[in-house]
C-alpha cells in the first residue's frame, strides 16, 4: 500500500464513522490489513450485517 491509499482508507473511514456514529478509539493501519477499536454510540442491525 501506497501513503495515498493509506489517506483514503482513513477518509473513508471517517465518512462511515459520521454516517453510523461510531467513535475510532485506535487503529493500525498494515500493508495487508487493519485493526480498529469502535465505539457505537448507536445500534443498527444493517451495519452488523
Amino acid at each position: 500500500m501506497q501513503e495515498d491509499d493509506f489517506d483514503l482508507f482513513l477518509r473513508v473511514l471517517a465518512d462511515v464513522c459520521q454516517r453510523y456514529n461510531w467513535v475510532v478509539r485506535a487503529y493500525c493501519l498494515m500493508t495487508n490489513h487493519y485493526h480498529l477499536l469502535l465505539v457505537t454510540l448507536s445500534c443498527s442491525n444493517a451495519v452488523m450485517q
